[in-house]
């Protein structure tokens, strides 16, 4: 359940990164999904990658979660 928000937060960054199509509704979480959601939500940039450095995560999951944070946010 730990590596819940970053399973979370990389499912939201690769939705909102995509825009082929029309129908850009979200696909309905549980009331578990949604709290981290909006958990993540509320960090900085630096905060979400400090916890996704520290996930139980695979290194190569990590790293592109990395990545897409600071692509995110105009890190580098």
């Amino acid at each position: 359940m730990r590596w819940l928000p970053f399973l979370v937060l990389a499912a939201t960054l690769s939705l909102s990164g995509c825009g082929g199509g029309n129908d850009h509704s979200a696909p309905p979480h549980t009331a578990d999904e949604q709290k981290a959601v909006e958990a993540v939500k509320n960090l900085t940039p630096e905060q979400q990658i400090e916890r996704a450095q520290n996930s139980p995560m695979p290194q190569a999951a990590k790293d592109a979660l990395i990545k897409s944070i600071k692509e995110k946010n105009g890190m580098k």
